[in-house]
Order: C-alpha cells, then structure tokens, then sequence
C-alpha cells in the first residue's frame, strides 16, 4: 500500500491496529523511525491496551536507543495478562548493554510463567546463537517440545538452529517431518527450500516449494520463493512467468511487481516486454521504497528515458548511499546522457562497494570502467 493510501486508511479507521501497524512497519523499514513512533502513539491513544502496537513501539525505541524510553512502556504493561511484553523488553534492554546472563535469567522467569509464548521462546534462542552456544539453544529447545510436542513454531525454529550450525541435513530431516505432520503449513516448505538452496541443491529445493504448491496453490509466498529459486538457477523467463501469474491475482503486490520489473529489467530484450513492464512499473512511484526507485529507474533506462532513470536511481542513493548496484546502475545511465565524468564517479564507487561482496558485479564494473 502506498503512502497516501496508508494515511488516508489511518484517518478514515481513526487509527485503527490494522492499518497503523503495517504502515509502521513501513516507516520502520525506511528508518524513519519518529514517524512511526508518532503512528503508534495516536493510535495508543484511542487503543491503549493493544500489545502489538505497545510492542512496536518499544521496537522503535530500542532502534533509537532510547532505553528510557522503551523502559517507560516495559513499565507500562507489567501487570498484563497473557503477555511477557515487559520482560522481552527489559531482557532486550539488558541484551543492548552487554549484560546477556540478567537478559537470559529474566527471560527464563518470563518461560516459566508462560511456557508456549513463542516470542519469549525465541528470545532466549536468540542469546544462546548471539554467544555461539548453539547446543544450549538446540537442548532449551528440546526441552521447550518435550513439554509440548506438537509446538510447530518451536519445531521450525529448531531445525533452523540445526541449520545456522552448519548441519543441514539434520535440519532437512526436521524439516520434512514437519511437513508430514502439518502439509497445510507454508513455512517449513520455506525453510526445507531455502536449506537446500543454501546448501547448493537448487533441484531439492525447487522441488520442495513445488510439493508445496501442490498442497497449497493459493500461496502467494510459496510462488515468491519459487520465482527466486527460478532466479538462482538462471531461468529468468520462468521466473517472469511465475511473477506473471501472481501479479494477475494479486495485481496491488507492489514486492511481486517491483521484483517482475527488476528482472525484465535485467533480462529482457523484447522492446514490447520492456515498454509493458515500464507501463506497469509507474505503480511503484511515491512508495518511497529505495529498492523500488531503482528498479523504476532501471526499467526507464532499458526504455531509454534516460531522464526519468537519472532522478529514480538519484533518489535512491539519496537513501542508501551505500548501495553497489544502484551507483553501478546510475553510471550506466550518466554513459547513455554521454556525461562520462559522472559515469565513472558513480562506477568507481559502484566498484568500491562491490568488491568484497558481489564479485560477479565487480568484475562487470571493472571491465565497463576500461571504456569510460
């Protein structure tokens, strides 16, 4: 959802938890971190007691480092029911300062007071991976399922432990038994797809969103991941295909859109494709998105409106200086408007950012930079 239709959906709900929550997250992902904590507040202050929002909140407070702050909220809903808010806070606030064995005491307090609460559960994965105790994490778990068998989320969670441990066939197994156990729950055919991709085997995980699929052909975001897949392997046409379908039933999913553009961008040479997907890729304007801004700007150079491309990718950078592929993308358009100064600023600082990352991208730059 673009902005004006964030704001204008906040106003006509009166802020409604539905429409502020997501719009925050919106504003969270920008960094604009005090535009969200001005949503959440006024929307606190019609639903005070809502937790997910009070939960926001404190997120935007710890990413500010306002520890006052995020304190004042822990404070706050101490004494509510069925939540351990104050004490993931508080045990967040003391992760931040270095002192992780109070964060683990309290949040052991906060288990044993609530011992499916899958946040808290997480909590304290997450501090036992932060130290490297990869088994104190995987036996916490054990005996989180042990007490509940059936605990899909824990279940999930410690096969990703077996798999950020480097044992991937351990979590595979973890994986597909979940599968046989719950075939209409999408994320352990997420998580089995993206182990084995990681793992190199591009075919297993293909075929593990496809079985998926099958059980549940109305998910959208098993699609998603098989269009990646598709990009992993080089089919670029099948991953258009598959974007093409979701955005027919989901015409309004600007990520579908924005990563459909991005590849015709990329691939494409049918000039008919490529003036269609710049038609379609103007619903991206005004998300405010970076990502977005670029792939608008790439698709408006492969159209040869060099101008249009020049402000996209400007804006962009404007918000992630950073961003190898978006300076290595401006450099080519500054070389199509024969500005050969501002091409090879913006290549060079392309090439900077990518050497240690995308060697694949850094050795296009380093040939192209010969020409300049």
């Amino acid at each position: 959802m673009a902005e004006e239709s964030y704001t204008k959906a906040l106003t006509i709900s009166r802020y409604s938890a539905s429409y502020a929550i997501p719009y925050a997250k919106s504003l969270i992902n920008k960094n604009e971190q005090s535009r969200a904590e001005d949503v959440l507040q006024n929307t606190l202050k019609r639903q005070p007691g809502n937790i997910a929002v009070t939960r926001l909140l404190a997120q935007v407070k710890l990413n500010q480092d306002d520890f006052d702050g995020a304190l004042v909220i822990a404070n706050s809903v101490r004494n509510a029911s069925n939540s351990n808010l104050s004490e993931l806070i508080e045990a967040e606030i003391l992760m931040r300062k270095g002192d992780d064995i109070g964060s683990l005491a309290l949040l052991d307090r906060a288990y044993k007071k609530m011992p499916n609460d899958m946040q808290t559960i997480t909590a304290i994965v997450k501090i036992h991976l932060s130290k490297q105790r990869t088994d104190a994490a995987k036996s916490f778990l054990d005996t989180v399922l042990v007490a509940n068998p059936s605990n899909y989320d824990a279940k999930l969670l410690l096969a990703q432990v077996y798999d950020a441990s480097n044992e991937p066939v351990k979590a595979q197994e973890i994986f597909t038994n979940i599968i046989a156990l719950e075939p209409k729950k999408i994320e352990a055919y997420q998580q089995l797809a993206s182990s084995y991709a990681k793992a190199g085997d591009l075919a297993a995980a293909k075929l593990a969103i496809e079985n998926g699929i099958t059980i549940n052909p109305n998910s959208i975001e098993l699609y998603m991941l098989l269009a990646e897949i598709h990009q992993m392997n080089n089919q670029h046409k099948a991953a258009i295909a598959v974007y093409d379908k979701v955005l027919l039933q989901n015409p309004g999913l600007l990520v579908a859109l924005n990563n459909y553009i991005s590849i015709v961008a990329d691939y494409e040479t049918d000039p008919k494709v490529l003036n269609d997907a710049y038609a379609r890729a103007q619903k991206l304007k005004g998300a405010g998105i970076p990502q977005f801004m670029d792939s608008l700007g790439w698709i408006s150079y492969r159209v040869e409106k060099f101008d249009e491309a020049e402000q996209q990718l400007s804006e962009a950078i404007n918000k992630i200086p950073d961003n190898a592929t978006f300076h290595y993308h401006l450099g080519k358009i500054y070389l199509a408007k024969n500005d050969p100064t501002k091409a090879k600023a913006n290549l060079e600082k392309a090439l900077s950012l990518s050497e240690n990352k995308d060697q694949k991208l850094a050795t296009e730059i380093a040939k192209l930079l010969k020409s300049v």
